[in-house]
């Protein structure tokens, strides 16, 4: 073998053996970086699954919640006898129960989040609108109808419309955050696909280096290297075996980022559609407000028709008095009359001179006779009006029985709103448990990804085990090729010594070997 060769052979040697440990290094590094970045798109998608997903639930809960509690309070103002005020009173204190509950669970999971997001302004709203609930409730209580109309359209409205208000803000801040959760993770999703793409390279490039390293050794070196060339051989099984493992590990990994990538497809398709029922709450909640407005405007006029209705009555009472003061002086008038009627018989009796005593008699009852005439044409006059009265009372109960039938109408619509809100926050519910669902999978694909990539960095550990090995078979190569440059001369004496010690312990530098002693 020539001197050139041999330096020809020295630099391939060391060019391989730099290019084996560089690429295994590449391959630990890529093996490291990609279970970092599972662990954390772990992370990412437990904070998802465990905090931002059940406070978008508690939202939800807050919205259904504030809605009842405002409907009770506007079901109790129209409520017609104590017992449906009763029944409304508890059924608000129970939908303010749960308006706390779900509040104190969102303050824990916003707390765990520490994103800076804090409910202060529905805690002030929700305070102001107790408050505006309890003047109402004492303004019905002492039977001011005047104030307690003002408190429902002034306060008790601007604190219900500052509580939704601030839902929705929270609602937002919420939704925004979830939704740069998962743009984090799809971003980390994507740096594992390319993390695992550069290790499959990187392990191709070391499976083609060593095949050329084969053949170009199978070409260049003689016989008495044939059985190191074997060694090699082997170890490049073994590291080809290791690339096809470390390969298929990738291919696991860009398969469960695909299926990361398909669940947070379905998770924004569900935060959508969750919005979507959102504005859907918040529409109904506005007609709930409008009906709220007309049963007040109903309520008010059913009130003035009411006192219309005690003050028509009060004038019959009175023209009733009046007509029985008429009639008893008509009573005594007749009564009078009677015994003047007598008296004139009796002096009629006694005609002749004594007529003239009559005559003062009979004037006497023409007189009685035209106040009764006078007392009858009064009473006439006060039973038409009596009548006019009865009429417009008979009028103002037609009207105030009307406005009560409108009253009920609008409860009833009020009690559709309130299901068909019920029924978008049902629908709600189940888009939150599909986001759930999808969010279990891409936790399982992560932990699944989390497993390959530890298997990818046992192989990279195998490979690295493999180059030492190869390193010592190529320092063996070297002595190989010291040993041949020495004995050219005497080629063919020195070939079967040098087979022999590397038959029989390929790890071991052949320059010691007996027969190169000899040599």
């Amino acid at each position: 073998m020539s001197a050139s060769t041999t330096l020809s052979l020295k630099r391939a040697f060391t060019g391989i053996i730099l290019g084996y440990v560089c690429l295994t290094a590449l391959i630990v590094g890529v093996g490291v970086l990609s279970a970092q970045f599972s662990r954390t798109g772990a992370r990412k998608t437990a904070e998802m699954s465990e905090l931002l997903l059940p406070a978008l639930q508690d939202l939800a809960g807050l919205q259904d919640a504030a809605l009842r509690y405002h409907l009770a309070n506007l079901e109790f103002v129209t409520g017609r006898d104590e017992e449906i005020q009763k029944r409304k009173l508890e059924e608000a204190a129970r939908q303010r129960r749960d308006l706390e509950r779900h509040a104190q669970a969102l303050d824990g999971r916003l707390q765990a989040l520490n994103s800076g997001i804090s409910r202060a302004a529905l805690t002030a709203a929700v305070g102001q609108y107790d408050g505006a609930v309890e003047r109402l409730r004492a303004a019905l209580k002492a039977n001011d109808f005047t104030e307690a109309m003002r408190l429902l359209d002034t306060e008790v409205a601007a604190a219900s419309a500052a509580v939704d208000a601030a839902l929705a803000k929270l609602t937002e801040q919420v939704s925004s955050q979830a939704l740069v959760n998962g743009g984090e993770t799809s971003a980390i999703l994507a740096r594992n696909l390319k993390f695992g793409v550069t290790l499959s390279i990187a392990v191709g490039a070391l499976g083609l280096a060593g095949s050329g390293l084969v053949f170009w050794l199978s070409r260049r070196i003689s016989r008495p290297l044939q059985q190191a060339m074997t060694q090699m051989h082997e170890f490049t099984e073994s590291t080809a075996t290791a690339s096809v493992q470390i390969s298929n590990s990738s291919q696991l990994l860009a398969d469960g980022a695909s299926q990361q990538a398909a669940s947070l497809e379905e998770t924004s398709a569900s935060l959508e559609e969750m919005s979507g029922m959102t504005r859907r709450n918040a529409e109904a909640a506005e007609n709930a407000k409008q009906i709220a407005g007309a049963t007040r405007t109903a309520v008010e006029a059913g009130s003035a028709g009411m006192q219309r209705m005690n003050t028509a009555m009060e004038g019959i009472k009175s023209s009733s008095d009046e007509i029985a003061k008429i009639i008893k002086t008509i009573d005594e008038i007749a009564f009078q009359t009677n015994i003047l009627a007598l008296n004139a018989a009796v002096e009629a009796a006694r005609a002749g001179e004594a007529g003239a005593g009559f005559a003062v008699v009979a004037e006497e009852v023409r007189a009685l006779a035209q106040r009764s005439a006078t007392a009858a044409k009064e009473t006439a006059e006060k039973i038409e009006a009596a009548l006019a009265k009865s009429a417009e009372g008979t009028r103002t109960s037609a009207e105030v029985s009307g406005m009560l039938t409108q009253i009920v109408e609008q409860v009833r619509r009020m009690d559709t709103l309130v299901a068909e809100i019920a029924t978008a926050s049902r629908e709600q519910s189940e888009g939150i448990t599909q986001v759930n669902k999808a969010v279990s999978a891409m936790d399982n694909v992560t932990q699944s990804n989390a497993s390959t990539a530890e298997e990818s960095a046992a192989a990279a550990e195998q490979l690295s085990a493999q180059s030492r090995e190869l390193k010592g078979v190529v320092e063996q190569l070297r002595g190989l090729i010291g040993g041949g440059a020495a004995a050219q001369p005497r080629e063919a004496d020195v070939s079967p010594a040098v087979v022999a010690p590397a038959a029989r312990a390929p790890r071991r530098p052949v320059a010691h070997a007996p027969g190169a002693a000899h040599a």
